[in-house]
């Protein structure tokens, strides 16, 4: 009894609290109390404009209105044609003199100012954020609220083409820094109503615009909710970058693997989106996350879906053996010739040891420095300005490599391992799959050091036992292959033809799992003929 009572008062005192701080944050009915409030809020933020307007009417003189917004951020052609001429030009309009007797603020959104988007606001706080976000508030005197007026417009970069992902026969478009126009992007591949998008704010200081778009009725409801449910329990100060978001929603943002797919490419999501993806859109950043992501989706480029699939079956086959290479040959190299020389012939032991000699180094130290030397390499390519970038990696890889073994530092077999390993580096579609494989690299090469080839298959069985282990929003992260999902295979080391694929991922768990009807497979085994019309 006592704690029903003390639960019953506790209950009490904090709706009273939450009452009087809405009561706080609320606006009030005089437009110098409300200026007062939002002079002070603004404080030291010199870009903020208070703009007094007077009806061009002289018995009109009695409205005041003030109109507050952030020069930076705003585009003042809209605010000139679309706000403050149609209040100004009100000579003689009935409308008006409704506004001013009766108070009526409602007839200035509805039919005197022209805008996209114009909503009404009783709260502080909501003012200010619109505020920051580029929007022009509207104070009118006599009014206990305000109007949020859409007058957003700054300098913007035109859609750009790919950096990262490109492709020789695929669309050259790829996602800007404004999530309107990143939207836009995506609608324009998809039209259809039943494309979601739903909004968030997060981040106290940044509040950062994030959309979560799928497609209803073909994504599945459970990780749609758990998606939402993730963001929805951000709490942090803001969010600079798509990274930001993916390490504070991913499922193990400690695992050398991400389980969150990043591409600056709208065909990718809108086809992720058709598969039953989600895609996350953040404002400020090129960059668009979907969920779930699987494992062969870093070894799968969007140039695949441009190919035949003869050529897609090659390209497949060299990427995957690619990747077995960047992650694994050093240590070979070094298991071979640190712990199991027997397995090689006499001579191209010779061979190798003689090129060794003078070589201050040991095997395993010689790559190390070598891998470190090439992503130094690959580093600075990135960084300087495009049309120097590839002088940079010819210079880095072909003559300072040959002044290295000139001078003793590296042996001549160790720059091949270190060349090729390097090569099928660049093999790899994604950047960050790329880099996860430096992380392996480097175990492997500390695991071939310490035992040979017993410590890489130790180490491989570890590896693999993480992978499987991993899921991404549910969804484990090595299907189809760990578990099994046959159905799933015909798009894994090959793509099977367009008129097969008849159904969605099933690894996904789709509400809706029909790709296209069953007849077009039909018409793969026969050729088309040419018929009359009756």
């Amino acid at each position: 009894m006592w704690q029903q009572l003390k639960k019953w008062l506790q209950d009490k005192y904090i709706a009273q609290q939450n009452e009087k701080e809405d009561t706080a944050d609320m606006f009030f009915n005089s437009l110098a109390e409300n200026e007062a409030v939002l002079k002070k809020r603004l404080d030291k933020i010199d870009d903020v404009r208070f703009r007094d307007i007077k009806p061009a009417d002289g018995d009109n003189n009695q409205l005041k209105m003030t109109l507050v917004y952030i020069t930076d951020l705003v585009d003042k052609e809209i605010i000139n044609n679309h706000i403050l001429k149609p209040i100004l030009s009100h000579k003689q309009n009935s409308d008006l003199e409704a506004l001013i007797e009766d108070k009526d603020a409602e007839v200035l959104k509805n039919q005197i100012i022209d805008a996209e988007d114009m909503t009404k606001l009783d709260k502080i706080e909501k003012a200010i954020t619109d505020l920051m976000a580029g929007k022009s508030i509207l104070l009118i005197d006599q009014t206990p609220y305000v109007f949020s007026i859409a007058t957003q417009g700054w300098e913007e970069r035109s859609v750009p083409d790919p950096v990262v992902e490109r492709t020789v026969r695929g669309p050259n478009v790829s996602f800007m820094e404004n999530i309107k126009t990143n939207t836009g992007l995506i609608r324009r591949r998809i039209k259809d109503d039943n494309l979601k998008i739903e909004p968030f704010t997060k981040g106290r200081q940044t509040k950062t615009k994030i959309n979560v778009i799928y497609l209803d009725g073909v994504a599945n409801q459970k990780i749609v909710k758990e998606v939402k449910k993730r963001i929805e329990s951000i709490e942090v100060a803001g969010i600079n970058s798509a990274q930001h978001l993916l390490e504070l929603i991913e499922d193990n943002p400690l695992s050398p693997f991400e389980t969150v797919y990043l591409t600056q490419r709208p065909d990718i999501i809108s086809a992720g989106l058709l598969e039953g993806r989600v895609a996350i859109l953040i404002d400020g950043t090129p960059t668009v996350l979907t969920v779930p992501k699987l494992f062969m989706e870093n070894l799968i480029s969007p140039e695949d879906y441009y190919s035949r699939i003869y050529y897609t079956l090659v390209i497949r086959i060299i990427r995957f053996s690619a990747f077995l290479v960047a992650a694994t040959l050093p240590a070979f190299y070094i298991s071979l010739l640190g712990f199991h020389q027997e397995v090689l012939p006499l001579t191209l032991v010779n061979s190798i040891y003689t090129a060794r000699e003078g070589v201050p180094f040991p095997i395993a130290v010689e790559m190390i420095v070598y891998g470190l030397f090439f992503e130094g390499i690959r580093e600075a390519g990135a960084r300087i300005p495009t049309g120097l970038g590839s002088s940079v990696t010819i210079v880095g890889a072909l003559i300072l490599g040959q002044a290295a073994i000139s001078a003793g530092f590296l042996s001549p077999d160790g720059v091949i391992i270190g060349s090729l390993t390097g090569i099928a580096v660049f093999l790899t579609p994604t950047l960050e799959f790329s880099n996860t494989l430096l992380i392996l690299r480097l175990l492997f090469v500390g695991a071939a050091s310490i035992a040979g080839f017993y410590g890489m298959t130790i180490l491989f069985l570890l590896v693999t036992m993480h992978l499987t282990s991993l899921r991404s929003f549910g969804v484990p992260y090595t299907k189809p292959i760990a578990p099994l999902q046959l159905t799933d295979l015909r798009d894994f080391f090959i793509r099977v033809p367009y008129l097969l694929m008849n159904t969605r991922p099933e690894s996904l768990e789709n509400e809706d799992q029909t790709r296209q009807d069953n007849q077009p497979s039909r018409r793969f085994f026969f050729k088309y003929k040419l018929t009359e019309d009756d």
